[in-house]
């Protein structure tokens, strides 16, 4: 988030002058120090020298600690060093003597925020939009913390309020887009997205955003559009590569899936979805070896990418190497412990095994973590036939037809079972 730079200016507060008397001549020989101290720290300050500009505007607040501007001004040397604990220090105090500074809310908010301390940062943008209606970019920042404190419900009413006075910010479209999206709303996300792509034509990233949504909405052909142009503007850009990739395997155009995601890890060989989605192509058109190689890579670099751990448990469990997936399956547990689905295909592998009581356990495991996991308990029920429990297999197979009434395959299971039974 980008920092909103308050100016070193000098208070009036800080520098009154008495018509007469003694304290008149020292009053203003007090006011000429620091105006030096600040005409030096602004020179120091443009050089981008901040430790020597900070020592410039530490000396002018030992002469007027009570301006809450030259706090502000120091608060902002400070977060230029990265020191944000002192740089919020210096903000509340500053805000102690001037509380109903609106900007210096604003940057306390940005401070708080680069500690990733949300909770304190939208309290400090909300009091920056009280105090001042029209302050779009903390109607932004307000949004932006929300959304990032994992509330995009509560993001959405701040990004409208700023668009609303600001209509034609592409920042704030995109982080719209992005509250919308997750809060199921694709429509609404596709739309903001679009502007801010009509805002910036010549941001490959705008015509990214906009070819994602696109592909979530399974528009793709009108997808692929926007991801060329992204390319054509950036052509090195690895995400625009792996959703071009997802595009055309989308389409079922494996072969130039592949060239797509092999490009994208080319650009940046330690991304582990491109890797992952490379595996996933190969191994679709028969490239087992290599798929597994791709996978193996992934996780190097992200071992706890639990959709490289299933993809490569299927392989490795197509190339009949058993003990291999279910140690990629455990894997997964061991990140995700309440993972119905890798519950069931532990199931599936051990019921190849032919280690018939393991794989119950595992399926009831799948089912108690996800009851409508109609496979698992369709599968539940075969193992338990197996086991020659009738009745657990009967019921069973039950609520996997219940589950998934159209289904042949668990409808004729289940009515030939019944028909067993009534004989």
């Amino acid at each position: 988030m980008k920092l909103r730079i308050i100016a070193f200016v000098l208070l009036a507060g800080a520098a009154v002058l008495s018509n007469n008397g003694p304290g008149a001549a020292k009053q203003q020989r007090v006011q000429t120090l620091v105006r030096e101290h600040l005409a030096r720290a602004q020179m120091l300050k443009e050089k981008k020298l901040y430790a020597q500009s900070e020592r410039e505007i530490r000396a002018a607040l030992r002469l007027a600690s009570e301006d809450a501007s030259l706090h502000f001004d120091l608060a902002y040397l400070l977060i230029q060093q990265r020191k944000l604990d002192a740089a919020i220090a210096e903000y509340r105090q500053g805000l102690s003597l001037q509380p109903e500074n609106a900007i210096a809310h604003n940057n306390l908010g940005d401070a708080l925020y680069l500690k990733r301390d949300m909770k304190a940062a939208v309290a400090e943008f909300r009091a920056a939009v009280r105090l001042q209606s029209d302050y779009v970019p903390a109607y932004i920042n307000l949004g932006k913390a929300l959304y990032n404190a994992g509330d995009p419900k509560g993001a959405i009413p701040a990004l409208r309020a700023s668009l609303a006075r600001e209509p034609n910010n592409p920042s704030a479209h995109t982080l719209l887009a992005n509250a919308l999206f997750d809060t199921g709303d694709l429509d609404g996300a596709l739309t903001e997205f679009r502007e801010a792509a009509r805002l910036l034509p010549a941001s490959a990233e705008a015509h990214l955003n906009l070819g994602w949504i696109l592909l979530k909405k399974k528009q793709t052909d009108q997808a692929i559009a926007e991801l060329r142009e992204a390319l054509r503007l950036d052509p090195d850009n690895e995400k625009a590569r792996d959703n071009l990739g997802n595009a055309f395997y989308d389409k079922q155009d494996l072969g130039r899936a592949i060239a797509e995601y092999r490009e994208a890890v080319r650009l940046r060989p330690d991304d582990a979805v491109a890797r992952t989605n490379l595996g996933n192509a190969l191994g679709d058109r028969g490239n087992l070896d290599e798929a597994i190689a791709e996978f193996h890579k992934a996780l190097s670099f992200k071992p706890d990418y639990t959709v490289a751990h299933f993809l490569l448990g299927h392989a490795l469990e197509f190339k009949g190497d058993l003990d291999g997936a279910i140690a990629e399956y455990r894997a997964i547990l061991r990140v995700q412990p309440y993972s119905s689905l890798a519950h069931y295909y532990q199931g599936n592998v051990f019921k190849k095994k032919g280690d018939v009581d393991t794989a119950i356990a595992e399926y009831r495991e799948s089912v108690r973590l996800q009851p409508d996991a109609a496979d698992a308990h369709f599968n539940l029920g075969l193992s338990l036939e197996k086991k020659h429990d009738h009745q657990g297999a009967l019921e069973q197979f039950r609520i996997a037809h219940e589950l998934r009434p159209d289904d042949e395959k668990f409808r004729s299971t289940y009515e030939a079972l019944v028909r067993q039974a009534k004989q």
